[in-house]
């Protein structure tokens, strides 16, 4: 009989027959894996497996290659946390999905894993109105995507080398452009905000239109390299977007 036992971020669940879900997690050493949750239809267990909750999950199975099923303690529910703060709630349910959707099963990343628990932590630390934790949550993306092989350079400019007037990325090499260089290629180039880098653009605000363009960027490379069927894209991701563009719509129209 295979079994490892490890703390746990809980990622997902769809039914499975009439008493069990097939779940998915992550953990530190043994990566993202799946398995068959026994009684994940009832009401007590689905409110255990809810995205962004810690657990500690036992997982067993006869051999390597068979799906194995799940047990689980709750050890705190992330979830349950945000029930009031919808754009929390959307960021914790948007970094569930996505590592749901793109990470490769049963290949351990520690990075991932702790930079991801780093997130969820922070974000039940500060008060919603910090927006901080948002930036850091595009930071998140950007890393993730950096960790599965995309390598980005913010810090200074690919044609001339310096770190002055930072303000695009290319869509190509995720790298950065200052504003003389890049200027006549505007419409085919993203936007640096501050907060990555960019010292150029003078975006303020309440710091709104930067977080929203900070998503533009992630979301751009997010698309290109995991989701180029647009259909597949999370829908919790989507919903943050909403949300981010309705605040920065409110912000323009200054009724805030």
């Amino acid at each position: 009989m295979l079994k490892w036992r490890e703390d746990v971020v809980f990622l997902s669940a769809r039914p499975y027959g009439e008493k069990g879900q097939i779940v998915s997690v992550l953990s530190k050493n043994s990566g993202k894996y799946n398995g068959w949750f026994y009684g994940g239809n009832s009401f007590a267990k689905k409110n255990l497996i809810q995205q962004g909750n810690y657990l500690h999950a036992t997982w067993k199975s006869r051999l390597s290659e068979q799906l194995g099923s799940f047990n689980f303690e709750l050890i705190r529910s992330n979830s349950s946390y945000f029930i009031n703060e919808p754009i929390k709630l959307a960021c914790l349910n948007s970094l569930c999905a996505i590592l749901d959707k793109i990470l490769p099963e049963r290949e351990p990343n520690s990075n991932i894993y702790i930079a991801s628990i780093t997130f969820i932590n922070l974000l039940s630390d500060v008060d919603e109105t910090n927006l901080e934790w948002l930036k850091a949550y595009v930071k998140w993306e950007l890393g993730l995507i950096s960790f599965l092989g995309f390598s980005f350079e913010l810090k200074k400019c690919a044609v001339t080398g310096l770190d002055k007037n930072l303000a695009y990325v290319s869509p190509k090499s995720g790298k950065t452009v200052a504003y003389k260089v890049g200027e006549k290629y505007e419409k085919k180039l993203l936007l640096l905000p501050k907060f990555l880098g960019g010292n150029f653009w003078d975006i303020n605000n309440t710091n709104f239109s930067e977080i929203e363009e900070g998503l533009k960027l992630s979301s751009f490379f997010l698309k290109k390299f995991f989701f180029e069927d647009k259909n597949n894209f999370p829908k919790p991701r989507e919903r943050l977007n909403d949300i981010v563009n309705k605040l920065v719509g409110k912000v323009r129209n200054g009724s805030q």
